[in-house]
């Protein structure tokens, strides 16, 4: 079960765009890209909250009140990587 879209966007004569030169286009924006690596949101982020979610969900099957038990927000803010 994987939230990431694998596809990748590709130009209109059909070759993959790349995805490297995305700080030149958005000179303003570049310095913040690489600010919370994806290797560290799969890490910190994205596999506690799978492991939360699956462990409330294995408290609901064994006959825990799915009413009194709050999952996790997925859109939290979190502590990044600087």
């Amino acid at each position: 079960m994987s939230v990431k879209s694998r596809a990748r966007d590709r130009l209109p004569n059909g070759r993959m765009k790349s995805y490297r030169r995305v700080g030149r286009r958005f000179a303003s924006c570049a310095r913040w890209f690489d600010k919370s690596p994806s290797w560290y949101r799969n890490l910190m982020m994205t596999r506690p909250e799978r492991r939360e979610v699956k462990r409330r969900l294995t408290e609901v099957r064994h006959g825990r009140d799915p009413d009194g038990i709050a999952f996790p927000v997925s859109n939290k803010p979190f502590a990044y990587w600087w």
